[in-house]
C-alpha cells in the first residue's frame, strides 16, 4: 500500500531554496574538480578546455560566486601579458643605479654599499 506521507528514512524534506543550494554546491565541485585534472594532467590548460569544462559543468551564479570559481574567477591562463615597463620599450633594471656615480658619499671607499647591503640583509634575516 501506498501513501502520499513523507518517509522519515529518506532524510528532512528539502525546500526548493536548500534543494538549489545542495545542487551549487554538488556542481561546484564537480567543476573545481574537472578543473584541478586538467590543471595536473601534464598538458597546457587552454581556453577552450576550460570552456568545455564550464559547458559539462554549469554553475549558477550563486554557485560561482559562494564557490569562487568558474569563468569569471579563473585567473587568464596566458601569463606572457607584457607589463607596463614592456609596453613602453623601457627596461626595467635600467634605472637601478648599483655602481658608484657622482651622488655616491662612500664611492671613494668602495665599501659603502656593499655594507649598506649586507647590513640590510642581515636585518631582513633577524627579523624573519
Amino acid at each position: 500500500m501506498r501513501t502520499k506521507a513523507h518517509d522519515p528514512s529518506q532524510g528532512p524534506v528539502l525546500t526548493a531554496i536548500n534543494r538549489q543550494v545542495c545542487n551549487d554546491s554538488w556542481m561546484g565541485r564537480l567543476f573545481g574538480m574537472a578543473e584541478l585534472q586538467l590543471r595536473i594532467g601534464g598538458r597546457l590548460v587552454t581556453e577552450d578546455k576550460m570552456a568545455t569544462v564550464a559547458e559539462h559543468y554549469p554553475l549558477t551564479d550563486s554557485a560561482m560566486y559562494l564557490c569562487r570559481m568558474g569563468p569569471a574567477f579563473q585567473e587568464p591562463i596566458d601569463d606572457d601579458d607584457a607589463t607596463a615597463d614592456e609596453e613602453d620599450g623601457s627596461d626595467e633594471d635600467a634605472s637601478d643605479d648599483t655602481g658608484p656615480g657622482n651622488g655616491d658619499t662612500d664611492a671613494s671607499d668602495g665599501d659603502g654599499v656593499a655594507a649598506s647591503m649586507s647590513m640590510d640583509f642581515a636585518t631582513n634575516v633577524a627579523t624573519c
